[in-house]
């Protein structure tokens, strides 16, 4: 359940309380006045530009438990605007000044996720009233009673609308919600928890505030733990907004907000979980000003930065990375080389430096051009950084490096943070890079935090610039840092337990791994590992199908058999070589080589691109048959009209 399903419910259920369970629909006069009773919060109306409103069309004020609301207002609006204060209160228990940019009753019910993790793209402010507008359109209107208004044929939405007295657009928007949107269940996955946790795992949940590293061997649970310690914590007692749950990748962080969501219902809507990028970003959009921002720091997605470069190509002054053909082919590979650089906290200057020393060391012509390559990649990046400063706009390495550099630099709002989020738990640490590791000691306050874990032999992305040494050197960064190993593994049988220990233990990685054998939860006996070597390819194709055959020959099915390789080139020998001897293959290639999705993308290029490119395949689709020399013509009016 996401965090804006959880919203909707608890609309939905705070709806069902004050309708003391009536199946029809409410008028929002009557909810307002039960909402009153039951929160001891009074509802107040005030002359258009009274102090109270403090230049606002609603305001919730916490201290004096008052909502005032401008009495120029139309009532069904103003009723959307109490029920709006009414969620501030509820949802994140803290005083509200709104404007009418804020009070919006056709927020998306599902807003888009953003590009670094984040199940939206809101800005902190923006998020708190998105979440607000939605709880009041639930919660006056909820889409299960208007489903079934619905069943007897779709009604107008203006009768309804003067029916309970909201605005005419909420009872739209509701329509369309309740018509094309999956009904959702009240109790999805609110009561389900992870499983019981062993005692290894239950050592690292229950562990005292001090900085506590958890290693993990593979299928031990490591997600499983982190989010036994969030509920351990707010069983203790601790403010769920003090927690502060952190991941390296987009697809971790969906994955932890779900798990934690799923844990502890609708307490999960105030702890903070994502990636160290997503959190950077909030740092940013709150205080980018103390770094020179006059607004909210705009995201370039790496697309954006590279049409940056591109944009930018002519002051670069680059030769080795030059391609007047590609030029994007050679540019994205400088903007790898900046973003490792930015995952070292490397300034352009710093970058020139090291070229530097490379050019005065270069002995033969390779390295000579090693250092030479260096040098226009420094050069770059200094245009590259000055026309992002220069322009209010941000990219991925920023999103770490200069939150670091404002808590660095500003230490009242590095206190404030250390205050407001006690607790800082991180999953899969081994996949962290050096800058995610110092921007984590600047969140932590000194003695007390963080919780980690992670197995450093599973780092997977070392390509982005993870280094295994965060795990070595935890005791270092963190004094005072203890150890937990997880113990038993969930998800192998023994024989594949064994085996991966025989060979893990002589990993490069292996010194800073768990210790200890892995108990495997699964059985000793269970699984198998068999390791065959073919001279030829065609013999290793051979071997493969006979090897499914045999099994499918004992009871199997061609369905229980799944076929790994490193590239899509082996997959298809295979696939082919598959068939060819009678085994069924379901092999989709590389899916963006497929005619009928490059396609489609030539069709939502072309509504979506000013530059037209994709018109190009679209007109050789049969259906439009366009000539060449149509196309031409088209496209030598484009230059014309630019």
């Amino acid at each position: 359940m996401s965090a804006w399903k959880e919203i909707r419910r608890m609309a939905r259920q705070w709806h069902d309380e004050l309708a003391n369970g009536s199946a029809d629909l409410i008028p929002a006069s009557k909810l307002i006045a039960r909402a009153e009773a039951a929160t001891g919060i009074k509802v107040v109306s005030r002359p258009a530009g009274d102090t109270l409103l403090d230049g606002a069309e609603a305001a919730y004020d916490k201290e004096c438990r008052r909502i005032y609301y401008s009495n120029a207002t139309p009532k069904s609006l103003a009723n959307f605007h109490i029920a709006h204060e009414f969620a501030h209160h509820l949802l994140d228990k803290a005083g509200s000044s709104c404007a009418s940019s804020d009070l919006d009753p056709l927020v998306p019910s599902e807003p888009e996720m953003s590009s670094v993790g984040d199940e939206d793209s809101y800005s902190p402010k923006e998020r708190a009233e998105a979440q607000a507008n939605l709880f009041a359109r639930e919660f006056l209107l909820p889409r299960t009673k208007l489903r079934r208004r619905c069943s007897g044929g779709i009604p107008e939405a203006d009768l309804i609308a003067s029916e309970i007295g909201v605005p005419v657009d909420l009872v739209m928007q509701q329509l369309v919600d309740a018509l094309l949107l999956p009904e959702e269940a009240d109790s999805e996955a609110i009561s389900r928890k992870e499983a019981d946790p062993d005692e290894s795992q239950l050592e690292a949940i229950t562990a005292s505030d001090e900085p506590r590293q958890v290693r993990a061997g593979p299928g031990t649970g490591k997600t499983r733990t982190l989010v036994g310690r969030v509920a351990h914590l707010i069983e203790r007692g601790e403010d769920p907004a003090s927690i502060v749950a952190l991941t390296y990748s987009n697809l971790s962080a969906q994955d932890l907000a779900t798990r934690i969501r799923t844990a502890i219902g609708e307490k999960a809507t105030s702890v903070w979980s994502g990636t160290f990028h997503a959190f950077g970003l909030e740092l940013l959009r709150k205080h980018g000003q103390r770094l020179g921002y006059e607004g909210e720091p705009k995201l370039l997605d790496r697309t954006d930065s590279l049409m940056l470069l591109e944009e930018l190509l002519p002051k670069l002054n680059v030769n080795h990375y030059l391609d007047l053909h590609e030029p994007m082919l050679k540019l994205r590979s400088i903007l790898g080389a900046i973003g490792r650089a930015k995952d070292e906290l490397a300034s352009p200057e710093d970058y020139a430096r090291c070229a530097k020393t490379m050019s005065d060391e270069a002995s033969d012509v390779a390295s000579r051009t090693a250092a030479d390559r260096a040098m226009e990649v420094a050069r770059v990046y200094g245009v590259y950084e000055a026309t992002l400063r220069e322009r209010g706009l941000v990219d991925f390495g920023d999103l770490v490096a200069l939150p670091i550099k404002l808590l660095r630099e500003h230490s009242e709002i590095r206190d404030a943070v250390r205050s407001d989020r006690r607790h800082v738990l991180v999953d899969e640490y081994q996949d962290m890079n050096r800058a995610s590791g110092l921007l984590l000691k600047e969140l932590c306050t000194p003695g007390r935090g963080p919780w980690v874990v992670g197995d450093v032999r599973q780092s997977i992305y070392r390509f982005r610039g993870a280094s295994p040494l965060n795990m070595a050197r935890f005791p270092q960064e963190f004094p005072g840092a203890k150890t937990t190993d997880l113990s038993v593994n969930y998800r192998s049988g023994g024989k594949i337990v064994r085996l991966f220990e025989s060979f893990g233990k002589d990993m490069a990685a292996g010194p800073s791994a768990s210790t200890g054998k892995l108990v495997a939860h699964r059985g000793e006996a269970h699984g198998t590992v068999q390791y065959d070597v073919a001279t030829t390819r065609e013999a290793e194709g051979q071997g493969i199908a006979q090897a499914i055959q045999l099994r499918v020959t004992g009871g199997a099915r061609f369905a229980d058999h799944a076929i790994l390789a490193r590239s899509h080139t082996i997959l298809s020998r295979l696939a082919k070589q598959l068939e060819g001897a009678g085994v069924p293959c379901l092999y989709f290639g590389d899916f963006f080589e497929r005619p009928e999705v490059r396609d489609l993308l030539s069709l939502l290029s072309l509504v979506s691109e000013t530059k037209g490119v994709g018109l190009f395949r679209v007109a050789q689709l049969p259906d439009y048959a366009v000539s060449p020399a149509d196309l031409g013509v088209v496209f030598a009016w484009r230059r014309e009209k630019k």
